[in-house]
């Protein structure tokens, strides 16, 4: 069975719904949100340790308040 892709409004997104994604969704939706937000800062360099720091901050502020959009809580987290 496939699946059609999903057309998400990044802005009201809600951090309570990467509970309900498979992890290889949930992992392609933390790393667009981590290169949307780096593209809106202008950053040109990637580096692996500072992303994955920021999407632990991310998904922690998410545990901590599912009625954030990850939109949000990923600029909570670049700051």
């Amino acid at each position: 069975m496939t699946l059609t892709p999903r057309v998400i409004q990044i802005d009201q997104i809600k951090c309570g719904e990467m509970q309900t994604l498979a992890d290889q969704k949930l992992e392609r939706l933390l790393v667009y949100f981590n290169g949307y937000v780096d593209g809106m800062r202008r950053h040109t360099t990637w580096d692996e340790r500072q992303a994955g720091e920021l999407i632990d901050r991310v998904v922690g502020y998410c545990k901590a308040n599912p009625a954030e959009t990850v939109l949000s809580a990923f600029t909570r987290a670049s700051r």
